[in-house]
């Protein structure tokens, strides 16, 4: 009987100024090397565009895609970093949540909110913010794996209540706890 083989990931985060053709070139060099993206973050944040890719590939073609991203970094004229890394380890019979935040926009928000998951030792997997017109809306998505025959898990208006008060402003906070769709976060 034979093993199945452990997949090999390389983690690799870019950052530079936003023009046109950025994602076909990483992509392209990704591709030509034998490599898969696998998951990807990429956004433009003021004028900078951001990527964090997780790739795929064998050792020997993840080794091709360290030796040319020095090349790749002078030519696009970006910051590229990357670090190996191995698959994820989850826990068994855990419920993701997700949790919606609409507030006035005001400075400690995100850090009122990570505070609050910190303390109660509840891992963010996902966020995301931005402001609108004086709003802020934070989506954290699989901030909380809750185990799914938890009875205590029923108890979400208390995490909700408690998230309120831990970051309210005079304006007010909206939130939600939801447990996230399956499908919706590729499992």
């Amino acid at each position: 009987m034979t093993m199945p083989t452990k997949k090999t990931y390389l983690v690799i985060s870019a950052l530079g100024e936003d023009r046109p053709g950025i994602v076909n070139r990483l992509s392209k060099v990704l591709l030509d090397q034998g490599c898969n993206i696998e998951d990807s973050r990429m956004a433009v944040l003021g004028g900078e565009f951001a990527a964090m890719l997780l790739v795929e590939g064998k050792w020997n073609t993840l080794a091709k895609v360290e030796n040319v991203l020095p090349e790749l970094e002078r030519q696009l004229g970006m910051t590229i970093i990357s670090k190996r890394t191995g698959e994820r380890v989850t826990g068994k019979n855990l419920l993701p949540y997700g949790v919606d935040v609409i507030a006035m926009d005001h400075p400690g928000i995100v850090n009122n909110l990570a505070e609050f998951f910190a303390e109660r030792d509840i891992n963010i997997e996902d966020m995301s913010t931005s402001t609108y017109a004086a709003m802020i809306f934070v989506d954290l998505c699989r901030s909380r794996d809750y185990p799914a025959n938890d009875p205590g898990r029923d108890n979400r208006s208390t995490a909700a209540t408690s998230c309120s008060s831990t970051t309210a402003s005079p304006a007010g906070v909206g939130d939600y706890l939801v447990p996230c769709q399956a499908g919706l976060l590729g499992q």
